[in-house]
């Protein structure tokens, strides 16, 4: 199971999706308590979501494998402000597998993202009269790529980002917004060639409904599908090229 890279729960082998266990504990109204995993059907572990009583905010997550044993735990820190500043992964035993360290700017945005692990990976954000202009990727000090975004004149959406690989252009990537609720990504070559495309759609109330991936030469690879309960998300579902469920995940709230 990839924990902590999502937000999976589950309790029992011969739990169905419909009989979900409900939350334990207390918690605030409408927050996640558990996110359950399914892989082509078969129940595969959990994640499971801790809160400090006194600020409210989410202090742990736990990731347990299908048989019940802990795989691994992320525990998240605060700035004065209420912001994420810090996460810290460990794994079964409680031993140091990576830590995230977040800063922010005078404004509030993220300055600096750095995950010490096997290596040193920083993520640097850069803005021009409050809009996010670049992200710089380095490892080890090392720059890997630089993305420069661009938008529309006189706004703050993005139709353009350029990413830069030692000093040369790489890759393209190009936004679109259509009339009826649907975004689109396209990922281009230097040359123009399209290497691949997403394609978004909302609702009415900018809930994300669908995401497909096409290849270069426009065939679906994977299809994510997002249902709501409440105006809360209840259920993921990821398909494959085959049409086939891959994997589901299912949230449990308080």
């Amino acid at each position: 199971m990839r924990w902590i890279g999502f937000i999976v729960i589950v309790f029992q082998v011969s739990c169905t999706i419909d009989e979900l266990p409900s939350c334990e504990g207390q918690g605030k109204d409408g927050e996640i308590c558990k996110e359950y995993q399914y892989i082509f059907g078969r129940y595969n572990g959990v994640n499971e979501y801790e809160y400090d009583n006194s600020t409210g905010f989410l202090s742990q997550i736990t990731t347990k494998r299908k048989n019940g044993s802990v795989e691994g735990i992320a525990q998240y820190g605060y700035n004065d402000l209420g912001f994420v500043s810090s996460i810290v992964f460990q794994d079964a035993k409680g031993q140091l597998l990576k830590e995230k360290k977040i800063y922010y700017n005078d404004l509030g945005d993220v300055d600096t993202e750095i995950i010490i692990g096997e290596s040193k990976v920083e993520y640097k954000y850069q803005y021009d009269d409050y809009v996010l202009n670049s992200i710089i990727l380095s490892i080890n000090g090392e720059v890997e790529w630089l993305d420069s975004l661009e938008y529309f004149s006189g706004s703050d959406e993005m139709y353009r980002k350029l990413r830069y690989v030692n000093d040369g252009l790489s890759e393209i990537t190009y936004y679109e917004s259509f009339a009826n609720n649907i975004k689109e990504e396209r990922v281009t070559n230097v040359d123009g060639e399209m290497q691949y495309r997403k394609v978004i759609h909302f609702n009415e109330n900018k809930y994300k409904l669908e995401e497909l991936i096409y290849s270069k030469q426009n065939i679906l690879l994977d299809r994510v599908v997002f249902y709501y309960f409440n105006e809360e998300l209840d259920r993921i579902e990821k398909y494959n090229d085959s049409g086939e469920i891959y994997e589901e995940l299912n949230y449990q709230r308080y």
